[in-house]
């Protein structure tokens, strides 16, 4: 009931006036939003699981490739050092 005199008022005073006309629902629907701690925690560990799994599958394949280039670099044949990696990998 605030929010809606607060808006009016605004409108009668010439404030904003023609965009609180055009998005008055939309305007009374954000002010009225209630702050949701749990909600904000849940969006917050989310992001970070997402931003730590990228940044694993961006440690995990620099690590493959220091091991394939280390395998190779000790004699072993391209394919046997990826057999190897991939191996290594699902075990």
């Amino acid at each position: 009931m605030a929010i809606a005199k607060a808006i009016d008022s605004c409108i009668d005073e010439d404030i904003l006036s023609d965009f609180l006309n055009e998005h008055y629902r939309e305007v009374s629907k954000m002010l009225n939003w209630e702050y949701d701690a749990d909600a904000k925690e849940r969006v917050l560990r989310e992001e970070g699981r997402k931003e730590g799994h990228a940044e694993g599958i961006v440690e995990g394949i620099a690590e493959g490739a220091e091991l394939l280039a280390s395998l190779i670099a000790s004699g072993m044949p391209l394919e046997k050092a990826l057999e190897k990696i991939k191996s290594d990998a699902t075990n």
